[in-house]
């Protein structure tokens, strides 16, 4: 009995240190020779042994496939491409490894967490840090470059990229406006409840003045798909939703968004002159941290199709040093993996993503079920310009938030007895 409540507080304590990781604490550089390493990688052989411990993979088989598939296709793809003997290869299918045991020991350990208190007081903090980050205050800018290694994001931030006043757009502790605003819009699915007053919704508000500040064009577009989606999931699960109630809703939506442009009024003329520019002589590449013209997006993505259709079918491997020897980004994660992986890497990819989604369709009653679906669409749509699923936090969050769905069977049942409110 004493050894199963130690376990239990061991679980829990461990899911509260992963979350922590996810949202607070820098990359870890061991030597100049390796890759960063992700806080949560020091974790992983205590989240690997409770898994085997605990065991409740059963009910994984059916994702496990579609994960243990995505994997041999990248190891074939390295294969066949003479590609064996470059470690760094190895990393990507390490990665989708760790995302897939991330996921079951979410589910394992997630009723062992007051789920709700962990996710406000983060969020909290996570908006309080994110806007000394952005008005630039306590030489927080120091700490980012020093202990983050942000030097250039901190060095270019709210100036072009030769050092002229520009719209800031909010890094926080991604570093990355663009992943910055995927992490804020995390808890914008969590916060999602059209049936709550206005007074009850401030969370939901507050998380999309983050996104908002974040100044992502994508992530905006995304916003406004799980805003809608939402409602109408909402809507077929029959929840007490009142019409005027959305309106206003919608009203203070509108008001962010405007306030959002008064907090940096060069965030306006930026994207009002981007636009102009882009339809008058199609030349303009914004300089803003974390930006790309749609000019100089279509310019990589046409150059990676070209070399998409040498090898269709499996890829060219992960071979990152063609990207970081021509300082080169993708821009778009579906491409990403279809270059890398082929077509048949990329239709992996996409099941791994549409899974959840299907499975959460057909029980709407798992409180979950609702996060996971918007914050699937969320990574779906922002995949269009940006790649996600490669950045390590969001990857993670992810994988907690789709074990938290799959925590236990009965869920559909007694979903109250997990998260405390």
């Amino acid at each position: 009995m004493i050894g199963s409540k130690f376990d239990d507080k061991y679980l829990g304590a461990l899911f509260v240190a992963i979350v922590i990781s996810i949202l607070f604490l820098p990359d870890v550089v061991i030597s100049s020779k390796w890759p960063s390493f992700h806080f949560v990688d020091f974790l992983m052989p205590f989240v690997f042994l409770a898994v085997l411990k605990k065991g409740g993979i059963k009910k994984w088989i059916e994702y496990g496939v579609l994960i243990f598939a995505f994997i041999s296709i990248i190891f074939i793809s390295i294969a066949f491409n003479d590609r064996l003997c470059h470690y760094r290869d190895y990393f990507e299918i390490l990665k989708v490894a760790k995302f897939g045991v991330l996921a079951i020991f979410a589910s394992l350990s997630i009723r062992y967490v007051n789920l709700n208190k962990l996710l406000n007081y983060s969020f909290l903090i996570l908006v309080g840090i994110n806007l000394i980050q952005y008005f630039e205050l306590f030489n927080i800018n120091y700490v980012l470059k020093e202990i983050y290694g942000f030097e250039k994001e901190v060095t270019f931030f709210g100036k072009n990229t030769i050092g002229q006043p520009a719209s800031k757009r909010m890094i926080g502790l991604m570093g990355n406006p663009n992943n910055n605003a995927i992490i804020f819009l995390f808890f914008t699915t969590w916060y999602y409840n059209p049936s709550l007053s206005l007074r009850k919704s401030w969370q939901l508000y507050l998380s999309v003045l983050m996104v908002f500040m974040c100044q992502s064009k994508t992530a905006i577009i995304a916003l406004l798909v799980i805003m809608l989606i939402g409602y109408g999931i909402m809507s077929k699960i029959k929840y007490n939703i009142n019409f005027k109630a959305i309106l206003s809703k919608i009203g203070v939506l509108i008001l962010i968004f405007g306030l959002s442009f008064l907090l940096d009024l060069d965030y306006l003329i930026d994207s009002f002159r981007e636009g102009v520019d882009f339809l008058i002589n199609n030349k303009y590449k914004s300089t803003g941290s974390g930006a790309m013209s749609t000019k100089g997006r279509w310019e990589i993505w046409t150059f990676l199709f070209e070399m998409i259709l040498n090898k269709p079918l499996i890829g060219h491997g992960p071979y990152k040093e063609f990207f970081y020897q021509r300082d080169l980004f993708s821009e778009n994660e579906y491409i990403l993996v279809w270059w890398r992986y082929g077509i048949f890497g990329l239709l992996s990819f996409i099941s791994i993503l549409v899974y959840p989604i299907v499975i959460a369709l057909k029980n709407l009653n798992n409180k979950f079920a609702l996060p996971l679906i918007l914050y699937t669409l969320v990574i779906m749509v922002s995949a269009l310009t940006n790649n996600p699923m490669l950045n390590r936090d969001i990857q993670a969050l992810y994988a907690l938030l789709l074990g938290g769905f799959f925590s236990n069977d009965i869920w559909l049942l007694k979903a109250d007895r997990f998260i405390k409110d």
